[in-house]
């Protein structure tokens, strides 16, 4: 049987961010504060990669108060409601050295297959 290695992932290890365009123009990116997971990865013999990962929907922050505000608000993230986005993985290879991650991303509710 093979081993793998595993991570408990938090804010100390781990960085979500995202960049979007607005109004097809202008960029802008951000990141999450409040991050848990785990990530398990295969040693040499094999084994599955397995990657669950949790953030705070009410902690983006894009550098711009208001802009965060609205972003947490029910146009957007809806924090309140939905306070928590997540992705599990359901599968995983390697290409050239990165590995590339296929799995269900959770949000605002719903969940949608990447």
């Amino acid at each position: 049987m093979a081993s793998s290695r595993s991570w408990r992932l938090d804010r100390s290890n781990t960085r979500v961010t995202f960049r979007v365009r607005w109004f097809g123009v202008l960029r802008v990116s951000g990141w999450f504060r409040d991050i848990e997971g785990d990530l398990t990865l295969p040693d040499a013999n094999g084994g599955a990669v397995m990657v669950d990962v949790r953030v705070a929907g009410g902690s983006v922050r894009t550098g711009i108060g208001l802009r965060d505000r609205h972003l947490r608000g029910p146009r957007f993230l809806d924090a309140a409601s939905h306070p928590v986005i997540r992705f599990s993985s359901a599968r995983a290879n390697r290409d050239n050295g990165r590995w590339q991650v296929a799995g269900t991303l959770q949000l605002r509710g719903k969940a949608r297959a990447l």
